[in-house]
């Protein structure tokens, strides 16, 4: 999941901190589904949306920012930590 995780603000919203792994990005607008935990041991699913900017270069931006980006899991990631088992 590019090292990523999402934190709980002080609203009580879930808020990334960080860019995914733009290296998988093929075409603009690609969704790189990933799971992962938050640090406070909750158990999510989200994706990645890859966005070329003016040089071709991708970043990928995680859904997770945007209010409904995710789904908590009711237990465990899958082995290759794409969605929830």
């Amino acid at each position: 999941d590019g090292g990523c995780s999402i934190v709980k603000d002080s609203n009580g919203e879930y808020a990334s901190w960080c860019n995914g792994p733009s290296d998988k990005c093929k075409n603009d607008n690609q969704a790189i589904p990933y799971c992962g935990t938050d640090t406070d041991g909750t158990v999510f699913e989200s994706s990645y949306i890859c966005i070329k900017n003016t040089e071709g270069k991708f970043t990928a931006q995680d859904q997770s920012l945007y209010q409904g980006g995710y789904t908590l899991c009711a237990t465990k990631c899958n082995a290759d930590n794409t969605a929830c088992q």
